[in-house]
């Protein structure tokens, strides 16, 4: 008679469960834990705002307004020259990283929200109204926000243009103006006075001034609905509450400026082309500064972080001449397509009443996750490294395919115990009785014994998967990983959205 021998087969299906909740763990992380870690570690500068002669009760009054720069909502007209798909997939990824960006963001609660203009990346391009509506309706539906929190934009020049092209609409303006509303506004909030200004309707209206040669005071007159006027207007009102100014394009300053530590790259540089402008003009910067004497400056356009502090001319005309100071932000673009690894937000602390101890407005930057470098450093790496281990383990389970590397002698009680419960399948390994026929008598066969309370003998092969080659086994590995990741992905991309 011959005797039974039980052993236990390589444990393939133990490495797909453990890449499996492994790459659940990745994704899950990569989409959703990093952005709230990331904005978990941002704080409101409450601080800055009150000194030690302060009482407690002083950060009552606070208020807490996000800024957000150069969303720049993509659509089929973003990259031209690319395939179709190509152009599909990037605003899709795009889409789904800021509405998780502003899903993170929303989690600071910040009292009102504005936005410091390019909107959308092609909002001046040529275009039907229905196709507008829906490049607009696309942008309300990545940042929705209650209704409690309010909202304010201003013009970028991708969202009105700058200069003139066949290729702009000459609807930009009515457009904008119906969806996002004035191009020129003031606001109250927080004890502050917001002066927001038509960044690119101020560039071309400065360059015909310069060209007619009058003086600002001049063709404000010539000119009352423009930009030169709003501004000039300005400096005719009194304030009480300190002033903020918003615009879209930087202010002046010197050729390479320095632009402080956070920046990634470069700097700020002057230079201006087809639909847009780096800086506003030396000449147009010192008019805007001696109206509107702001306290404080942000703008756009750049998608770097810069700080800067500009000197002008803060003196009446019958006074003697004062030098004023103003601190400019530049804001983070808030897009992962915009040439920069870590977009960002800037979030700004309002004091009100202005304590005379500290001072009355703090803002500092959000930094969100480089999601570029999670797709090349995260992902693909881990991917690679998950196809060379499933490689290397169909090729062991060929190459082993009728093979036993050792046999461990069990009990007769052990083996019979084996052959009544279905918990002899422990940890993914499977037990297999190698059992002779009687009819053949010097091979052996393999009785396969399931945990599902059934027992199978199968005579030959003992299952496909061991059948299979090593492509054909891989490909199976993969998609039998993959597709609860992929799942997951999908099911957190329908949450944020």
């Amino acid at each position: 008679m011959y005797s039974q021998r039980l052993g236990v087969s390589h444990p393939y299906s133990a490495l797909l469960n453990l890449l499996r909740v492994f790459w659940i763990g990745v994704v899950g992380h990569g989409e959703i834990w990093t952005f709230s870690q990331h904005v978990g570690r941002c704080r409101w500068p409450d601080t800055a705002l009150y000194s030690e002669h302060d009482s407690s009760d002083s950060l009552l009054g606070i208020k807490h307004m996000l800024l957000v720069a150069d969303p720049q909502i993509l659509d089929e007209q973003s990259y031209p020259g690319r395939s179709p798909w190509l152009v599909w997939l990037t605003r899709l990824l795009v889409d789904l990283n800021m509405r998780k960006s502003w899903r993170a963001a929303l989690a600071l609660h910040p009292n009102a929200v504005v936005f410091l203009g390019d909107m959308m990346d092609n909002g001046r391009m040529d275009q039907s109204d229905d196709g507008y509506e829906e490049y607009f309706q696309r942008f309300r539906r990545i940042f929705r926000t209650s209704q409690q929190v309010p909202m304010y934009y201003i013009s970028g020049n991708h969202d009105v243009g700058l200069g003139t092209s066949p290729r702009f609409s000459e609807h930009a303006l009515g457009r904008y103006t119906s969806h996002f509303g004035l191009l020129n506004q003031i606001f109250e909030f927080g004890n502050h006075t917001f002066v927001l200004i038509d960044a690119p309707g101020l560039v071309a209206e400065e360059d015909m001034r310069h060209r007619s040669g009058y003086s600002y005071s001049h063709w404000a007159d010539l000119s009352p609905n423009g930009v030169i006027a709003f501004v000039q207007s300005l400096g005719d009102r009194e304030y009480a509450k300190a002033r903020v100014l918003l615009t879209h394009i930087p202010l002046a300053r010197p050729e390479g400026a320095p632009c402080g530590p956070l920046r990634e790259r470069g700097t700020i540089r002057q230079g201006k082309g087809f639909g847009y402008q780096n800086t506003l003009a030396a000449a147009t910067t010192e008019f805007i500064l001696q109206r509107v004497q702001p306290s404080f400056v942000f703008s756009g356009d750049d998608h770097d972080y810069c700080t800067y502090t500009h000197t002008y001319d803060s003196s009446a005309a019958d006074d003697a001449p004062s030098a004023g100071t103003v601190k400019e932000v530049t804001v983070k673009s808030f897009s992962m397509a915009m040439g920069i690894r870590q977009p960002g937000f800037q979030l700004l602390s309002i004091g009100a009443p202005p304590s005379r101890f500290a001072p009355s407005l703090a803002t500092v930057p959000c930094l969100l996750p480089d999601q570029l470098g999670i797709y090349l450093n995260v992902y693909l790496p881990l991917f690679l490294f998950s196809v060379v281990l499933l490689l290397a383990s169909n090729v062991h389970r060929v190459w082993t395919r009728d093979k036993y590397v050792s046999w461990v002698a069990l009990p007769r009680w052990c083996q019979c115990q084996c052959l009544r419960a279905p918990w002899c399948m422990l940890f993914g390994r499977r037990v297999i009785l190698r059992l002779p026929l009687s009819e053949r008598p010097y091979e052996d066969y393999d009785v396969e014994l399931g945990n599902e309370g059934s027992r199978r003998a199968v005579w030959g092969r003992s299952d496909a998967r061991r059948g299979r080659g090593v492509l054909a086994g891989l490909s199976m590995d993969l998609m039998n990983t993959a597709w609860m990741p992929l799942v997951l992905f999908v099911g957190l991309a329908w949450w944020v959205s």
